[in-house]
C-alpha cells in the first residue's frame, strides 16, 4: 500500500503552524473537516508563538493585575488543546481512537458508579429527592474526610 503525499500546509502558517501541520498529516489521512480543525489549530500555535515573544518582552503585571497577554496566551493555549483534542486522532502507542472526554465526564464516570436502580430513581424522582440526595452524598463524603 502506498502512502499519499501529506497535504500542503494552508497558505500563511509561520514555523510553528506548520511544524504542527507536518507533524500530524505525515501519521494520519485527514478528512476535510479534520484538516479545518488542524488548520485553526495551526494558526493557534502560531498566535501562542508571537504572543510568547511579547510575553518575554513585557512585565507580568500591570496595575496589580495579570498582564493580558498573558492571559491571551493561556486561553489561546487551552484553544488549541482543545482544537486537538477535537481531532480525536489515534493513540500512537495503543492503535486505538482518542477517548472523548471533558467536564462530563466526571459526572458520567460517577454515574457508572451508580447501580441502575439507583440512576433511574435518581431520574425519575422529585427534584426535592435529587436534593435531599446530593445532601445525604455530601454529608457522607464530609463524615469521611473527618469534617462535620
Amino acid at each position: 500500500m502506498t502512502r499519499k503525499t501529506p497535504p500542503r500546509p494552508p497558505s500563511g502558517l509561520q514555523s510553528g503552524g506548520r511544524r504542527l501541520w507536518r507533524a500530524i498529516t505525515r501519521q494520519h489521512a485527514l478528512e476535510q473537516h479534520e484538516a479545518d480543525l488542524l488548520t485553526q489549530a495551526c494558526r493557534t500555535v502560531d498566535l501562542l508563538d508571537r504572543l510568547a515573544e511579547a510575553v518575554a518582552k513585557a512585565p507580568l503585571t500591570i496595575d496589580g493585575r495579570a498582564n493580558p497577554l498573558l492571559v491571551e496566551h493561556r486561553q489561546q493555549a487551552i484553544t488549541v488543546a482543545r482544537l486537538l483534542a477535537a481531532l480525536r486522532l489515534p493513540d500512537a502507542d495503543a492503535g486505538r481512537p482518542q477517548k472523548r472526554t471533558g467536564a462530563r465526564g466526571v459526572y458520567q464516570a460517577a454515574r457508572r458508579e451508580q447501580a441502575p436502580e439507583q440512576r433511574h430513581a435518581v431520574t425519575q424522582s422529585a427534584p426535592d429527592a435529587t436534593v435531599a440526595s446530593l445532601d445525604e452524598r455530601r454529608a457522607k463524603l464530609l463524615a469521611e474526610e473527618g469534617g462535620t
